[in-house]
């Protein structure tokens, strides 16, 4: 099932989804490079670009300075790539790397492990890849809005429209959700399901009612952030640097009048035990909810209906240290 979720996305195809994503993904790569820095990713690094897209660490001028290498699962990305950069281009899935131990400095997840979901096995594999001391960089939004919507009412019993998206799939609304529960939140299903009911119990008003599948998304992405935490202790990790990422498209009405605005806010560095990486958490989570803390972040940015928030997330692999975990 894991492969089947991971290849889902007919729009992979679309000229103008690609056209989008690649510009997207352009301005989100140039500020994370930017806020990583070279003092942690030197010149002449060899990096792998887990997911890159239809462009990329590539397409943000990485190649530049690092020898990068381009991966993707799906071959149309990787067709993008190699047609406008130079660089190596490998289609492979995240979560079986045909890469040696040891292999690479450094390891980017940039929009990436919210879609592959196996958070486990992304990070058991990206610490045999890389060098002690090496690099993994993660930065993505988070659970999708559509999750919340499939988890929510799969709580409740299912709904009509979770039952017509799986009709056509050879699994069912359930078998996603315990997965998604086990291997992308790190919970067991009934378990997620029990604090999925709380919120619902808790909302005794119309408004309390109408922010139910607000609370469930904020559920879920402290789960999610909580499970990658663990599992990058797990496998040898320590974070070393975080912040919180803005990025908002201009509505766009030529090409010259796209604008993109972004502002980082950095949480200060710390090798934390699970207590600490929980405060770290918790300030990602409130910038999250309220961009507007964030210095440099504008009204026009907060109100914008392109608006991106997203943690971009720097760890490092402890020399010596070596898991199985998965």
């Amino acid at each position: 099932m894991a492969s089947r979720l991971v290849q889902e996305g007919g729009r992979r195809h679309d000229p103008k989804y690609i056209k989008s994503l690649y510009e997207r993904q352009k301005r989100v790569n140039e500020s994370i490079i930017d806020f990583v820095g070279q003092s942690i990713i030197p010149v002449g690094a060899r990096v792998l670009d887990a997911c890159a897209g239809p462009g990329g660490l590539a397409s943000a001028g990485a190649i530049d300075k690092w020898w990068v290498v381009s991966n993707d699962l799906a071959r149309q990305f990787a067709l993008e790539v190699k047609e406008k950069f130079k660089g190596s281009v490998v289609v492979s899935s995240a979560t079986d790397l045909p890469y040696a131990n040891g292999s690479f400095d450094a390891v980017f997840y940039v929009y990436a492990i919210n879609n592959i979901l196996r958070v486990g096995r992304v990070i058991s594999e990206t610490e045999r890849i890389l060098g002690d001391g090496g690099v993994m960089v993660v930065s993505d939004p988070g659970p999708s809005v559509w999750m919340s919507e499939v988890l929510l009412y799969w709580a409740a019993g299912g709904y009509e429209k979770s039952i017509e998206y799986f009709q056509n799939k050879d699994y069912s609304y359930e078998d996603y959700a315990a997965f998604v529960a086990k291997e992308f939140l790190g919970v067991p299903d009934d378990e997620l399901k029990a604090k999925i009911h709380q919120i619902n119990a808790r909302a005794t008003t119309t408004q309390d009612k109408k922010s139910v599948p607000f609370r469930v998304r904020e559920l879920l992405e402290e789960l999610y952030l909580n499970n990658l935490f663990s599992k990058a202790r797990e496998n040898g990790f320590v974070l070393e640097k975080a912040g919180v990422g803005v990025t908002a498209l201009g509505q766009k009405t030529s090409p010259s009048d796209e604008q993109v605005w972004l502002s980082l806010a950095n949480i200060h560095p710390i090798n934390a035990d699970l207590e600490e990486y929980k405060s770290i958490i918790g300030r990602i989570m409130d910038l999250r909810k309220n961009p507007g803390l964030i210095p440099g972040v504008s009204e026009d940015m907060v109100r914008s209906p392109q608006r991106i928030v997203y943690p971009v997330l720097v760890f490092r692999k402890q020399i010596g240290e070596h898991s199985s975990a998965n």
